[in-house]
């Protein structure tokens, strides 16, 4: 397992992944199943960034549909 980080504008997101981890360089290897353990947490958050970048769009006038 390793911490591992995302930010939106005002949100950052600390979440364990499982998966083999080097502990020189820290990167990793991750199989199906360590990805489906986290991805319902990281696609809450992403929902919950898009929804404050909407919403500091809208608040500017401007759309983001083209």
């Amino acid at each position: 397992m390793k911490s591992v980080y995302a930010e939106g504008k005002k949100s950052v997101k600390q979440q364990e992944q499982p998966g083999d981890w080097c502990d020189v360089c820290g990167e990793g290897i991750l199989n199906g199943d360590d990805l489906q353990a986290t991805e319902p947490a990281w696609l809450a958050f992403r929902g919950e960034v898009d929804r404050e970048e909407g919403k500091a769009y809208r608040r500017r006038g401007f759309s983001r549909n083209p």
